[in-house]
């Protein structure tokens, strides 16, 4: 059952529309969401951001990607096509770039550090509330390596875990991870 254009909210996982759906863009009220086709996460957008049904063009109509939070998520119907300004496309653009870029050239690690590093800048917050399973599936990962990476961050005092949650504690540490700096000793390199 597609939930399209409704105001939400969707808890991590859930679908806002799924490719084919006929939707109107969404303003992202709270949480963050991705664009996502077949197994891959190709863009990401949070708060004050507008999910269109073709990513960068200003239209209603059948989506060409599937929506997924990535945390709870609520969002409204933008009614207006016209209101959508054109820094709301140039957003939905750089986010896919960056996602192609994340997914084409980046290791598990790098992806996983360059996602909670993004999810927290969007959210203006250091924890996201998520399943493992979700940070899979946003870095094109299995949840078991994705749990491997957690835990040895959480090793490191770099991360905090719980159910459902993750807080980034070092920053610094884990952009070094996302530009490809070297590791410490004994972190695994995927």
């Amino acid at each position: 059952m597609s939930t399209a254009n409704s105001n939400g909210p969707w808890d991590p996982g859930d679908h806002l529309w799924a490719e084919g759906d006929d939707v109107k863009p969404l303003r992202i009220v709270q949480g963050v969401v991705v664009y996502r086709r077949t197994e891959a996460s190709i863009g990401m957008l949070g708060p004050g951001q507008v999910v269109m049904p073709l990513p960068g063009i200003r239209r209603a109509g059948k989506a060409e990607t599937s929506v997924v939070a990535i945390t709870e998520t609520t969002a409204t119907p933008v009614d207006d096509l016209d209101s959508i300004r054109d820094v709301d496309l140039e957003v939905n653009i750089r986010a896919l770039i960056r996602a192609a870029d994340r997914l084409g050239n980046l290791s598990i690690p790098q992806r996983l550090a360059s996602l909670l590093l993004e999810v927290t800048d969007l959210q203006a917050g250091p924890v996201i509330h998520c399943r493992q399973d979700i940070l899979a599936i946003a870095v094109g990962s299995r949840r078991e390596t994705v749990a491997v990476v957690l835990s040895q961050w959480r090793d490191y005092d770099w991360i905090q875990t719980r159910y459902r949650r993750v807080k980034v504690v070092h920053r610094e540490a884990l952009h070094q991870i996302a530009i490809g700096g070297t590791p410490p000793p004994g972190v695994i390199s995927f």
